[in-house]
């Protein structure tokens, strides 16, 4: 339905042929011959929805922009935890693999273990003592050097009681957030 400027209401013709042309208000003008019209006369009409519903497609996309961001946030915090968690369990299993390359030096050199060359006390790795001394000392130093390039604060003890048993203990820190750190302790028989 189009109205003319007079008020008169008519139809347009689906199959008209006439030049079509949208303004910036949507709507639409019209130049054609009709019987309805003096000839070549112009038709405003209005084919878009009426003002009330206009922005609703913008709040909708805004809406959609702050889920989208809050799904993204929520992705990354997930993504950051799965990081901290998989080294977290990287640097346990690289103190239990240190303990048990520990537990193979002492069984190698029996003789100084049983006499209790390879005890220490909670201790830092010292550089000047790799590859000086008995072999007790050197894998003793070598065995902290390692310690302290793998672990972050990596210390470590060595305590033999008076059944040959020997535990090897092993100290770290978790993260800078919780100084407290984190221990794993290995029981060998001699």
């Amino acid at each position: 339905m189009c109205s003319q400027g007079s008020g008169t209401t008519f139809s347009l013709p689906i199959f008209s042929s006439a030049p079509v042309r949208q303004s910036s208000a949507g709507l639409i003008q019209c130049n054609f011959n009709s019987p309805q019209l003096s000839s070549q006369q112009t038709c405003l009409c209005r084919l878009s929805a009426p003002a009330v519903q206009r922005g609703i497609s913008l709040i909708e996309v805004l809406v959609t922009l702050v889920l989208v961001s809050i799904s993204l946030l929520g992705m990354m915090t997930v993504q950051a935890k799965s990081l901290q968690l998989n080294n977290r369990a990287y640097v346990h299993s690289q103190a239990v693999s240190l303990a048990y390359d520990m537990a193979e030096r002492i069984r190698i050199n029996k003789t100084a273990a049983i006499a209790g060359k390879y005890e220490f006390t909670r201790s830092k790795s010292d550089d000047s003592s790799v590859g000086t001394g008995t072999i007790a000392e050197q894998d003793k130093a070598q065995w902290l050097l390692q310690l302290a390039n793998v672990l972050p604060d990596g210390a470590g003890q060595v305590v033999k009681d008076t059944n040959d048993l020997v535990t090897i203990t092993l100290f770290w820190t978790e993260d800078r957030k919780n100084p407290g750190g984190k221990t794993f302790a290995l029981r060998v028989q001699l």
